[in-house]
């Protein structure tokens, strides 16, 4: 019988990445950015969400890239936003092909193909990532809605601080 430190440890190892699944996603990340700089005039490309503030858990998908627009690739801020999402999602598809793409709400997903089995394994290989287009706002940047047919401000350096000052705020609370 497992004592509750080795019951944790590996519950915990069954949750966080390892290294083998760390060089994957920095592997897929940088060749779909280094791709998206080729096809369009950025600004900017970075990591947002759960995996840049390293809490994604197994198994690693929807791993988010912000690409920010810039000033020649204004055109799309003045189109209906499924243009740039079907643009996004055809230079994607140029990588890893038409059926690898597809379009969300709000980004052009790359699955690539990896199955998760019923423990969460996937061989150490990153399930998915999501590429969102963006144009900076000056602090903030728009990013395209499909659905409602917007451009929608948001933030995710805000939204990263407001994370982490709401897990530390949890976590002074849980050790008093």
């Amino acid at each position: 019988m497992l004592t509750v430190e080795e019951a944790f440890r590996k519950f915990r190892s069954r949750l966080e990445l390892n290294e083998r699944e760390q060089k994957n996603a920095s592997k897929r990340h940088n060749e779909i950015r280094e791709h998206m700089r080729k096809k369009f005039a950025l600004d900017d490309d970075f990591l947002t969400g759960s995996y840049r503030r390293h809490t994604k858990t197994k198994p690693l998908k929807d791993v988010d890239i912000f690409c920010v627009l810039s000033e020649k690739e204004k055109h799309f801020r003045s189109e209906h936003p499924l243009k740039v999402l079907q643009a996004f999602e055809k230079a994607l598809a140029e990588l890893y092909g038409k059926e690898a793409v597809s379009l969300q709400r709000r980004s052009a997903e790359v699955d690539f193909g990896v199955v998760v089995d019923v423990d969460d394994n996937t061989d150490y290989r990153v399930v998915s990532m999501d590429v969102v287009p963006a144009f900076a706002l000056g602090e903030d940047y728009e990013i395209p809605d499909k659905d409602s047919g917007k451009w929608i401000t948001t933030n995710p350096t805000v939204h990263e601080r407001a994370s982490v000052t709401h897990d530390r705020g949890l976590i002074e609370r849980a050790s008093d």
